[in-house]
């Protein structure tokens, strides 16, 4: 399913099938925080990302938050064009 304009953190919840309270309680973290993050009104901390790839069984979402919020992400890693996070793995890696 794709998503072009949807923040990354909902969308990724989403796909898990959670709902706000039910991941909030299983990322340790309270319903407003998340609601936040999925707003756009703050960025996560790595700590709650890294929960959340476990969570929701996303290692696209650390994938994407590293890509638009690390400069060293922004820098090194390939835009994903696709599903296929392998892939892109694949590409970084013959790059260096």
């Amino acid at each position: 399913m794709k998503r072009t304009c949807e923040n990354i953190y909902k969308s990724a919840r989403v796909d898990a099938g959670l709902t706000q309270e039910k991941a909030a309680e299983m990322l340790f973290i309270s319903t407003r925080s998340l609601c936040d993050y999925e707003s756009g009104k703050t960025i996560p901390p790595e700590d709650v990302v890294s929960r959340m790839v476990d969570v929701y069984d996303s290692p696209r979402l650390g994938y994407q938050h590293l890509k638009q919020n690390n400069i060293v992400g922004r820098r090194l890693l390939p835009d994903l064009k696709t599903n296929d996070l392998p892939r892109a793995v694949l590409r970084l890696q013959k790059r260096h």
